[in-house]
């Protein structure tokens, strides 16, 4: 069993805004409901304020059980270190990046070889890749992405 005074981490209050959502889709709570569990729940310090919101609710499916802490090796330690994107959300950028850049340059090339640029030679897809990129680059040094300072808080 948990213990009531772990302090909650963002994992554990994601997971109990879920679970609210849910509930609130199945008609089991108002609008306002909602809205005051929600806003607690994305504040709730420990485990024990997450579970007192949930309290009057069906549980979760067998096998669930919630909140689970992040100090519990539930989320990697990356994560629990200060970076708040997952893994593939980090991966789901750069492929987007690197896609529409290589689509870009791609139309670009295509037309200065087949003359339907005439003599312009503007590389236009650097407006595309290039502030982009930037931001991609500048997030993974800083180590919101997981880059060199993943270690460092946002706070």
């Amino acid at each position: 069993m948990v213990d009531r005074n772990v302090r909650a981490g963002d994992a554990d209050r994601e997971r109990a805004a879920e679970t609210l959502r849910r509930h609130f889709a199945e008609g089991r709570l108002t609008p306002d409901e909602f809205d005051e569990r929600l806003s607690a729940a994305l504040t709730a310090r420990t485990i024990g304020d997450l579970s007192d919101l949930l309290a009057d609710l069906p549980p979760e499916p067998v096998g669930y059980t919630l909140p689970v802490p992040a100090s519990s090796g539930s989320i990697p330690a990356r994560r629990a270190a200060g970076d708040r994107r997952p893994a593939h959300w980090r991966q789901a950028a750069f492929g987007s990046w690197l896609t529409a850049s290589l689509v870009c340059w791609t139309i670009w090339l295509i037309v200065l070889l087949s003359g339907g640029a005439g003599q312009n030679l503007y590389p236009w897809p650097i407006w595309v890749s290039g502030p982009w990129g930037a931001v991609i680059l500048a997030g993974w040094l800083t180590g919101r992405d997981g880059g060199p300072g993943h270690g460092r808080s946002r706070r």
